[in-house]
This record gives C-alpha cells, structure tokens and sequence, in this order.
C-alpha cells in the first residue's frame, strides 16, 4: 500500500513538473543536392571544379574530389536560388524556386517560417528530380539536413 502511495505520488508530482511547452521545430534554411548516375541511380561522387551561388561573391567550392552531395544555406527574405556548378561533365546552371509558409506550433511556442514548394525553374544538367520539397530538418537528427534535389549525370 505504501508503495502505491508513493507511486501515485511520483506521477502526480512528475505532470505537475512538466509545465514547459514542447516547442519541436522543423523549419530548416539549407537546400541539400545529391549527385547521382543516370543509369542506373547510384550515388555518383562529383569532381567539382568551381561552385558558386548567385548573389554571393565567394567561391564556395574549389577544385574538390569525389563530393556526394551539397548543401547550400538560403536567403530568407528571397525565394529563389540560382547554383553554377563547374564539374568534371561540363559547365551547368540549376535555379530553384521555393515557398516561405508561416505554421503555428502553439500558443507557448509561437510560429516558425517552413520553405518548401521547391522546384526547379532551370537546369543544364542532364536529369533533375525534386525529391523532398519541403526543407525540414531531420526530425530524429536536427543537424542532418534531408536531401531536396537529385542531379543525374
């Protein structure tokens, strides 16, 4: 009887402490592009000689070897980004469209701003898929930024 007491006890207790909203946010501002081969869908490292991105004055990569994938912070006051890629297949241009959605978490949390409706407007390379369009972060690994766009070479 003492024991259920104090159980009983403990869980009251316990939901009396836990007063603190859950604010879980998955709003995320980095678009991920992997490289893959055309024929038969496989990861295909990349040799890139020059990356750059419209509006940034800095060359993000430079003469790298075998990248599978990268990922790229977005404006948030824009809504579209413009990527010239310098590889081992030739020079090519992708621009991606994307969408701002303001979502309420909850009244304690707030709201955060979602991008998604990614498309794309242009693309020289060979095959482009969207595959995720929406930018959310990994819900079990925050720091893990989803794949949005496949490029096939």
């Amino acid at each position: 009887m003492k024991n259920t007491f104090l159980s009983i006890l403990f869980f009251i207790a316990l939901f009396f402490s836990c007063d603190e909203p859950d604010c879980i946010l998955q709003g995320g501002t980095s678009l991920r592009i992997g490289f893959y081969n055309v024929l038969d869908g496989s990861e295909l490292p990349l040799r890139i000689n020059l990356l750059q991105v419209e509006g940034i004055d800095e060359i993000l990569l430079e003469d790298t070897i075998d990248i599978e994938f990268v990922v790229f912070p977005i404006d948030p006051a824009d809504n579209q980004i413009t990527i010239y890629f310098d590889t081992e297949f030739g020079t090519d241009t992708l621009t991606v469209n994307y969408k701002k959605t303001a979502r309420l978490i909850s009244e304690d949390c707030g709201t955060e701003v979602i991008y998604n409706g990614i498309e794309v407007v242009r693309s020289d390379f060979d095959s482009v898929r969207v595959f995720n369009a929406s930018m959310e972060t990994n819900f079990l690994n925050p720091t893990t930024v989803n794949e949005n766009i496949r490029v096939y070479n």
